[in-house]
Formats: structure tokens, C-alpha cells, sequence
């Protein structure tokens, strides 16, 4: 089979932000060639700003396949027009009583996902984690940019001044219970920052998952940051590297990072199934579509293998199942409940994702208002694993070494300390120095040395502060880096959208104002920022369904790195070298091996504007079907701007091996060349039509404009 790719190229690339930025110059010898953090990680605040708007690499060209056939690759590309969990549902709008949540006073009922993104974001209240907290009275519609309105909270950490004693002397004084509003009541629990967690016991067919597990006893965690182990390449390993987590257990020996994931989303679609408000039988016939996000700077490999567990756990396959960026589904959440008059064309803003193990941030400019809302993005995104669940094991790690030197000292004193950190210090801390906490320390004895009285720690608001500060510091590197990027492209950033977990904490919403604060940057915390991703989700679903429902559309997207594939060129002694050139068989010429790049890093890449890939391929006629051929999608990072490489070397990692199935071509209809040795060969000319979407990048087989189906990817 000989593979050849056309000569003519051009790409999907949107005009939105044409000359925003410079592209590398790629140097070639022809011519030019074209976001499951947790989120329930800290309280929510009352300042709310936003108010709802409504309810292997190739083989050599030379080699000869199955069925004799034989490839070789030219460069071309053809543009065309074209672990948080969400569900979309689709069925017929209906009536169906709901039962109320825990707590509750009055139950209610809930329309049916149909078209209305606010009936399927009030269904997803009726779940634990994602309730639908009533709105603040003291929210105006008028203050989504340049204002904050705020409300006092009462909590039950006694907040004084420092004594002079690390013990206080007086009698400890009573405390109130802390007022907490609806989507505080429902992140409570026992304290466990990450219920991304499973624990399998010998001799049990399932495992326990989330809050099934007992607090005192080890459990698999931190299994989905364990999908991309390769982690460096993609997201900066920030606080990670000074944290350890003594309750994670390692994984088994018939467990690996991707099956316990694909056990963890099993246990999760069950339970989903099980608690849905509505009869077995209209489950059971009614097409679920699911939506898992992703954090935005995960390698396409782990993007990947998440799509693999969630289709292995009975999620959905292909096109039935959608992997959205984090940050992207966030700023859905955010625009949405924007009033009309608080966006303009052109306006910029950076969309910063802080959860519980990663903070991702993406810039976006506003190109169109009506009729639907149209954003880009600008510049790359970032990421980095600095979220809240490192303020746990900071304060985790602080604790073991003011305590752990004591004899009286037993590891399951951690518990109740942890419970009290996350559900209540962490989530209170406003960065005051002067106040001090009291820490339960079941059984430890009263020690001035330690300053432990009455079972309890005094933890000062000093060291509290030092717990803190180098995550949130992390932070506000990631948003600096962000915004001087979009400045590059002589950009102005208008505001910072601050969302997730770790978003909801005053403290780091206080110092990300502080650091932005000469620059005339607002940073603004969207109403229901804790579950913006999970309901940003929802609607980017609807959208792909409906656009009009949502209102949103997301133009472009900024591509991080350059993408293409290997093909093998005519060596020719003018412009190559010539320990290049390698002797093609297949062509009786000496050729040599380059790349062509489909995507240039820091292009603005269409969804709904699919790039094409076309393939000139030959195979011996004697053959009853078309054999399936492997294409190699390639990356190169290019970390300095350097351009991409022309020519085959070691700055291309390997993304994904694409097995495409040429037996789903009909041969009946192809043409035929005979050869001087007297062989028939089938001639084929095929497309890829490559389209990227939210998280991912999709390959679909084409021919003579139809469509062969999805082409499986084997991530590298």
C-alpha cells in the first residue's frame, strides 16, 4: 500500500484572534505548511457577585503491510466547515415529584431535563453535593463586574486575641454554632477533604467508595491525578512534591490507576441510577448522557484513559460520552448567570479553577453577543496541582511534628483534627494572624509544652498563615503567569473569575485581589463557584444539543502544543542532507522523513470547523478487504517558542497511534492500476477529519464526504 497525503493544505483555524499572537515560525525545507477535583473543599462565601439568570511511530514509507500492502505519506491538511460528573438527560419535559433532601422542610417538584438548562440544574440539586442553594438577598444583578456585597458569618472557632501563654489561661468560653447556608449544609460530612476514594477488602466483591469508608482505615486515593503520571509534561507538579498522604494505600497487585478508577465511576453511575427521581422503567428506556471533566492541562494520554474507564464503567461510548475541559465548563457556569449589561466585545477575563488537587486557569475574550454569546481563547492555559487538598496534608504533616514526639501520641488522634480543619478552619481562615483555633486531640493530656488543655490544640493563626501561604502563593504565580501571557498579545484582562473548592476561600480570594489590585483587574467569585464546573458541564452538554438553550458558545480554543504527523518526502541533495535520505522501494527514490504539522501551538482551533487530513493509499487488488493502516499523531511542546522541528528528531513525543479501519470502504468501487510485474492495486483516496473539542481531539474516517465512523486513538 503506498499512502501518500495531497499536496494542497489549508486548516481549520478560527479568524477569531487572527494576528492576537505570533506563531512560531516552523522551519521546513518546502514550503510553509499549516480541566474529578474535588469541589467540596471549602465553604461558600457570602460576597457572592453573579446572580441566576433563570431556573508507534509510523512505520518506514518502504515497509509492506498485511495483503501486500504498501504506504508512503506526503504533507497535506484540508479545513472543512463543519474526576466532577454531570448528566444530561433528554427526554420529554415532565412532572415528577421529588424527594425532599436531608434536612429539608418541604419537598418540591422537578421538572425533567428536557431543553431548559434550569430544570436540569434543579434536578441535579436533589443530589448530595450538587444542592441548588436559594440566592442572596443582598445580591444585585447590577454588580457582576466592579462590586461585592458581603454578610457576616458566625463560626464556632473561638476567635481572640493571642494570649501571651501558648495556653489560655481563662476558662474557654462558649461557642455558637456556625450559620451556614444551603450549600455549606451540603458539602458536610466527615471531614475527609478528597471522597474520591475507594477501599477494597479481601473476601468483598465490590469495594466501598466515598463516604461508605470508614475514616481510621487506609483506602485508595489520589487515583485520578495517578492517570498521568507524566504529569510534568502537562500540569506543573506544584505542592505536590511536599505533600504525603499516610491513609492512601498503594494500589493492589490486580489494581492499577485506570481500574480502580473505571471501579470508582461504576460505584458513582450505580448510585446515580439508584437515587434518580424517576421510575425504574423510565431509567432503564431513556438514554443518560454523561459528562466527566477533565483538568485542562492533562496530557492527551489521560484525557484518554479517562474516556476508557468511564466507557469500561457503562458511561457511555464515543460520541455518547463527552470529556469537557474543567475551566471551559466553569466559564459556561460563570457567562451564564452574567447580566446582559455586564459583558462587552472584547472583553477579557481569565477563568482560574482552584480545586481540591489541581488550579487551572484560561483566558477568554468575547467576540459576539448576539445572538448567542461567542468566547475565544486567548493564549494557552496553565495548570499546576496546588489546590486545597495540600492545605490538608500541610496542616496534616504540621500537626504529626508538634505532636508526634509525645508518648501519649496515637495516630488515630488525627481524625478529629482533620474533621476540624477541613470543615471549619480551612474554610474560615481570612488570613489573620492574631486568632487561634482550638484543635481536638482525642486523649491527649494536658501539656503547656505542647499546648494542648482539655484534649484540645491551640493552633495559632501565625502558623496557620505558614500552612497556607505557599499554596495560595502558587496560585497567584499561575494567575500572574496567565495574565502577562494575555498581555503579549497586547490583550487587557478586565476581571478574574475565581471558581472550585478552593475558590469559595476568602483568604485566597483576598490575596489574588491584592496582587492584581495595580493593575485595575477585578477578581470576582460567580454564585455557586463550588459547583460551577459540575453545572458548567451540564450546559456545555445542552449547547452541543442545543445551542440556544444555553446561550454560550465557546468560537475557539487555544492550542498548547503543535500537532502532527510523519511523512516521508522526495530527498533532494539541494536542500537536504544527506544522512537523511533513506531508499524507498516502494518508489524507487531515496525520500526522507518529516513532519507536518496540522496544528501550530498557539492557534485558534474550531470545533465547528474540523481540519482534514487526506490520504492517497494503494493496496493489492488480490486481497478481499482493505487491511486497517496505523497513523501516528505526534506532539512537540516547543517550550520556548522555538517553532516546531521540520525534520524527524527527539523533540516529538508520540500522542496516539490511530488504527484506521480501510475494510469499512466498499472495494467495489475503487479504481484499479496494474503494475510492470502484472499486479492489480486498488487505488484509495481517504480523509481524517479532525475536530477538537473540549478536551479531546476526535479523528472520523471520510470518503467522498461519508463518513466510516469514529477511528479508534491508542494513546501513547
Amino acid at each position: 500500500m503506498a499512502m501518500k497525503r495531497t499536496s494542497e493544505k489549508t486548516f481549520g483555524v478560527s479568524p477569531e484572534l487572527k494576528g492576537s499572537k505570533k506563531r512560531p515560525k516552523i522551519a521546513k525545507t518546502n514550503k510553509p505548511s499549516p480541566s474529578i477535583a474535588s469541589d467540596n473543599d471549602t465553604p461558600a462565601e457570602s460576597d457572592s457577585l453573579f446572580i441566576p439568570s433563570g431556573n508507534a511511530r509510523r512505520q518506514n514509507t518502504s515497509s509492506t503491510g498485511k495483503g501486500g500492502c504498501k504506504s508512503q505519506k506526503a504533507n497535506t491538511a484540508e479545513s472543512a466547515d463543519h474526576p466532577s460528573i454531570s448528566v444530561d438527560k433528554s427526554p420529554p419535559a415532565k412532572k415528577v415529584p421529588v424527594k425532599p433532601r436531608q434536612g429539608s422542610k418541604t419537598s418540591k417538584s422537578t421538572t425533567v431535563p428536557g431543553n431548559h438548562a434550569g430544570s436540569i440544574l434543579d434536578t441535579l440539586g436533589t443530589f448530595p453535593g450538587l444542592v441548588t442553594p436559594t440566592a442572596s438577598s443582598n445580591t444585585d444583578s447590577d454588580n457582576w463586574i466592579g462590586a461585592t456585597t458581603t454578610e457576616s458569618v458566625e463560626t464556632s472557632i473561638p476567635a481572640q486575641k493571642e494570649p501571651e501563654t501558648s495556653v489560655p489561661a481563662q476558662k474557654e468560653p462558649k461557642t455558637s454554632k456556625p450559620r451556614k447556608s444551603q450549600s455549606q449544609k451540603a458539602r458536610s460530612g466527615d471531614g475527609r477533604d478528597e471522597n474520591i476514594e475507594l477501599q477494597y477488602t479481601e473476601g468483598q466483591p465490590q469495594p466501598k467508595w466515598g463516604f461508605q469508608i470508614p475514616a481510621d482505615v487506609q483506602r485508595q486515593k489520589w487515583f485520578k491525578l495517578a492517570l498521568d503520571p507524566n504529569s510534568n509534561s502537562s500540569i506543573d507538579i506544584g505542592q505536590a512534591k511536599y505533600c504525603s498522604d499516610p491513609q492512601a494505600a498503594p494500589p493492589g497487585y490486580n489494581q492499577g490507576p485506570e481500574d480502580i478508577v473505571t471501579d470508582y465511576l461504576t460505584a458513582l453511575r450505580q448510585h446515580f441510577e439508584a437515587v434518580l427521581p424517576l421510575p425504574e422503567s423510565v431509567v432503564s428506556t431513556t438514554p443518560i448522557k454523561y459528562v466527566i471533566s477533565v483538568p485542562a492541562m492533562w496530557s492527551e494520554s489521560a484525557v484518554g484513559k479517562t474516556r476508557r474507564c468511564a466507557e469500561k464503567a457503562g458511561m457511555g461510548l464515543a460520541a455518547g460520552l463527552t470529556i469537557v475541559s474543567e475551566p471551559e465548563a466553569a466559564a459556561i457556569w460563570a457567562l451564564q448567570q452574567a447580566p446582559p449589561n455586564a459583558i462587552d466585545i472584547d472583553d477579557i477575563f481569565v477563568l482560574c479553577d482552584a480545586g481540591g488537587g489541581t488550579v487551572d486557569l484560561i483566558s477568554y475574550k468575547v467576540t459576539a453577543l448576539k445572538p448567542i454569546l461567542r468566547i475565544v481563547e486567548v493564549v494557552p492555559g496553565q495548570g499546576r496541582k496546588c489546590g486545597s487538598t495540600f492545605l490538608n496534608q500541610r496542616f496534616e504533616a504540621f500537626l504529626k511534628d508538634k505532636l508526634s514526639s509525645h508518648p501519649s501520641w496515637q495516630g488515630d488522634m488525627l481524625e478529629d483534627a482533620m474533621k476540624r480543619f477541613e470543615l471549619e478552619v480551612k474554610r474560615y481562615f481570612d488570613g489573620s494572624k492574631t486568632t487561634f483555633y482550638q484543635i481536638p486531640v482525642p486523649t491527649f493530656p494536658d501539656s503547656p509544652a505542647y499546648d494542648v488543655r482539655r484534649a484540645r490544640y491551640t493552633l495559632k493563626g501565625t502558623d496557620l498563615y505558614d500552612i497556607f501561604e505557599p499554596v495560595v502563593k502558587d496560585v497567584i504565580e499561575l494567575v500572574g503567569q496567565q495574565i502577562k501571557a494575555t498581555k503579549d498579545t497586547n490583550s487587557i484582562v478586565k476581571s478574574v473569575l475565581l471558581v472550585g473548592g478552593f475558590g469559595e476561600n476568602s483568604y485566597l480570594h483576598q490575596r489574588l485581589r491584592q496582587s492584581v489590585a495595580d493593575e485595575s483587574i477585578e477578581v470576582l467569585k460567580p454564585l455557586y463557584g463550588w459547583t460551577a464546573v459540575a453545572r458548567g458541564a451540564v450546559l456545555k452538554a445542552l449547547a452541543d444539543h442545543s445551542p440556544k438553550s444555553v446561550g454560550i458558545n465557546i468560537a475557539g480554543r487555544c492550542a498548547v502544543n503543535h500537532y502532527g504527523t510523519e511523512s516521508a518526502k522526495e530527498w533532494k541533495a539541494s536542500i537536504h542532507h544527506e544522512d537523511q535520505r533513506i531508499w524507498s522501494k516502494a518508489n524507487s527514490r531515496y525520500e526522507v522523513n518529516t513532519y507536518d504539522w496540522f496544528v501550530s501551538k498557539g492557534d485558534t482551533v474550531s470545533e465547528k470547523k474540523p481540519i482534514r487530513l487526506h490520504y492517497h493509499t494503494e493496496c493489492l487488488a488480490s486481497v478481499k478487504k482493505l487491511h486497517p493502516i496505523t497513523i501516528t499523531i505526534v506532539k512537540c511542546t516547543d517550550p520556548n517558542d522555538d517553532g516546531a522541528p521540520a525534520f524527524v528528531d527527539g523533540e516529538v513525543t508520540p500522542v496516539a497511534n490511530l488504527q484506521v479501519s480501510l475494510e469499512l470502504i466498499p472495494t467495489k468501487n475503487l479504481k484499479k492500476r496494474r503494475t510492470e510485474d502484472g499486479k492489480q492495486w486498488y487505488i484509495v483516496d481517504f480523509s481524517l477529519k479532525v475536530t477538537r473539542t473540549s478536551a479531546e481531539f476526535h479523528y472520523d474516517l471520510m470518503r467522498n464526504h461519508k463518513s466510516y465512523g469514529r477511528v479508534s486513538a491508542e494513546f501513547v
